[in-house]
């Protein structure tokens, strides 16, 4: 198409013989200064006649491509999270150092291979749904799934010219341990808001650390009384000995133990629904948590 919008005819690349080259040089080098030329040898393309401004420019976007692809290489390596970009039916194309460690292949082995070999949890739903999102709107997506290792990772998906890239961010033990700390807080949060649901924090040795108002309104009385109490005191004397080794299995690292019991309520026994679950500090049992139903 010109400049006034008329359709035009594409005109096919010009060939020259090496011998023709070579007679009338002069005439053919200002031939190539109107664009590329074949040279043929024997009937057969050997290489291309281009003007200096034309190979200037050429080699020029060359030089640029080439910087741009070694600055994302290194920008690749420096970041400290696994890096993946992806074509659009998920093959490998480019990973850095860390993802492949975190994949547990080489780089050369993981290169066309599709993720969903090396993660196949990525085609359940709902990753698969959200992976698949990335590739139709281009609308970013951030979850957390199992690996190999059966250790949680995050990852960060979003859109890359070819297809999509990903981030892996393997969650080490203590964004374990503070993930489940939160979890409980809400938990507790919950359990609290119910009003017929208490909740108490114990020592190893079975006293009272920290308590809900739920459950200080369950045996009636005030929070910090409460505090620093032993919890085996708030029951009757034939409902000591069974919460007792309740605890001792619960402190052992055993299972959550669940049992009735009878509560001492103004001078009275009252029977109640009482669970018990050890919570770990570092690297050993830190105390337990009691959840107590109140009356229906």
């Amino acid at each position: 198409m010109d400049k006034e919008g008329r359709m035009t005819q594409v005109q096919p690349m010009q060939c020259v013989s090496s011998a023709e080259l070579t007679r009338n040089f002069g005439a053919w080098q200002d031939r190539a200064a109107r664009g590329p030329l074949v040279v043929t040898h024997h009937g057969r393309p050997r290489c291309v006649l281009l003007a200096a401004d034309a190979y200037a420019q050429f080699s020029r976007s060359d030089v640029q491509e080439s910087e741009s692809a070694v600055d994302h290489a290194l920008l690749s390596e420096r970041i400290d999270v696994g890096f993946v970009v992806l074509d659009k039916s998920l093959r490998m194309q480019e990973l850095n150092t860390l993802a492949s460690v975190m994949l547990g292949r080489s780089r050369d082995r993981l290169i066309g291979t599709s993720i969903l070999d090396l993660l196949p949890r990525l085609a359940e739903d709902p990753y698969h749904t959200q992976i698949r999102r990335v590739l139709r709107s281009a609308a970013p997506a951030r979850f957390s799934l199992l690996g190999q290792d059966e250790r949680s990772i995050h990852v960060h998906a979003f859109p890359w010219p070819t297809g999509m890239a990903l981030t892996l961010q393997s969650v080490s033990s203590e964004d374990e341990a503070e993930n489940e700390l939160a979890r409980a807080r809400a938990l507790f949060a919950a359990l609290e808001t119910h009003g017929n649901i208490g909740t108490a924090q114990l020592t190893v040795r079975a006293s009272i650390a920290e308590v809900d108002e739920s459950f200080a309104s369950i045996v009636g009385i005030a929070p910090d009384r409460l505090v620093g109490a032993r919890v085996t005191d708030l029951f009757a004397m034939a409902s000591r000995d069974p919460v007792s080794a309740a605890l001792e299995k619960v402190m052992g690292g055993g299972k959550v133990e669940a049992l009735d019991a009878c509560l001492l309520v103004d001078g009275g026994d009252r029977p109640r629904r009482i669970a018990l679950a050890s919570w770990k500090e570092g690297y050993g049992i830190g105390g337990a948590m009691m959840v107590l139903h109140g009356p229906a």
